[in-house]
């Protein structure tokens, strides 16, 4: 649009936005455009700042977010160890509880296999007790000088041995099916739940505190014995379970049927090795 020169020379000339206001020559815009143009500005800064701030805030609530979800992970993590941690304490309760009732069934059951041999001694005493006074008393009726009932005393003697060795043959069955002696193999035999090699060569056996435990059942077992059948063994035997000593009468020799607390080397005079 041209202007004319009384515009331009009055310094007034049309508004460029509304076209129906004047303005002055040396703005674009009128008072009123140009005060819409400032409040249009001004909301604009406005609105920018809150989006800023949305933004600074959303980035907050995702960092936030972020936090709660590590820590989240955090903790099911935690659950999860500690849900371990107690299972294998309850194991290892239960593990415990077993080993305590095992060792006490153990000590249970040789104190059981201790009374009863004891009971078992006490009996063969009264038994061999018995048979002496019977013996006694059938010598003080027949008399040592009565000659004519020689065959009657060689009856009576040969009755009682034959009852003494039945007895003796009967407690040493008894007290072999209580240690449970028993065999295995050509090769091998049990006793009480320990296999041994019936050849002797214990180095055979792992581990070797297994021969200490074995041995030790065999001495007590022969210590025994040796007390039922009445025979003198060549040697003394001190039964300490897995410890047990052998002594020799002819010497001050101590032979230990035990092996030490190491797996390769045995004690100095261990008869398994």
């Amino acid at each position: 649009m041209e202007h004319t020169a009384a515009d331009l020379r009055g310094g007034q000339i049309p508004c460029t936005i509304c076209s129906g206001r004047s303005r002055p020559y040396s703005t674009a815009t009128c008072n009123h455009c140009s005060a819409l143009i400032l409040e249009w500005k001004t909301q604009m800064a406005a609105r920018l700042a809150r989006y800023k701030g949305l933004q600074q805030a959303n980035k907050a609530l995702q960092s936030n977010i972020q936090n709660e979800l590590t820590a989240r992970k955090k903790y099911d993590a935690l659950q999860v160890r500690k849900q371990l941690l107690l299972h294998r304490a309850r194991v290892l309760q239960e593990k415990t509880l077993a080993l305590q009732r095992a060792t006490y069934e153990e000590k249970t059951t040789e104190q059981r296999r201790t009374e009863e041999n004891n009971r078992r001694e006490e009996k063969v005493l009264i038994n061999n007790n018995e048979l002496a006074i019977a013996w006694r008393q059938a010598e003080e009726h027949y008399g040592p000088a009565a000659d004519s009932n020689l065959q009657p005393r060689k009856r009576i003697y040969k009755e009682f041995a034959e009852q003494l060795a039945d007895k003796r043959k009967e407690y040493a069955h008894s007290l072999l099916s209580v240690v449970g002696v028993a065999v295995v193999d050509d090769q091998t035999a049990r006793i009480v739940n320990i296999v041994l090699p019936n050849s002797g060569d214990y180095t055979i056996v792992q581990p070797r505190q297994l021969v200490s435990v074995g041995l030790g059942y065999i001495a007590q077992a022969v210590n025994l014995l040796a007390k039922y059948l009445d025979v003198s063994l060549p040697f003394r035997i001190d039964p300490r379970g897995s410890e047990s000593l052998i002594y020799r009468e002819d010497s001050s020799y101590v032979g230990a049927s035990y092996c030490s607390g190491d797996e390769v080397t045995p004690h100095e005079n261990c008869t398994c090795s």
